[in-house]
């Protein structure tokens, strides 16, 4: 299902715009949830999440790393 979603996405999208192009997969869920082939089970969390699609997006995304580290949230070796 989402592999058929995503492989449109690919020839439409990309393909017309690669630089710009962005998978909405909440959209892609939700569509298939409301067509009722697909359930999904929501998971509850207090954390936030940062999504990094561009590339302007990167330095906010890694200074909140930065903070997760030093206020003990993540790991200092998170990437080691």
């Amino acid at each position: 299902m989402m592999e058929g979603k995503f492989e449109a996405f690919l020839k439409n999208e990309v393909a017309a715009n690669p630089m710009k192009s962005e998978a909405l997969l909440p959209n892609d869920v939700g569509a298939l949830i409301q067509e009722g082939k697909l359930k999904v089970r929501i998971l509850d969390t207090p954390d936030r999440w940062f999504g990094v699609t561009y590339q302007d997006d990167k330095p906010m995304v890694l200074k909140q790393f930065e903070t997760f580290q030093s206020d003990g949230t993540y790991p200092s070796d998170l990437w080691k």
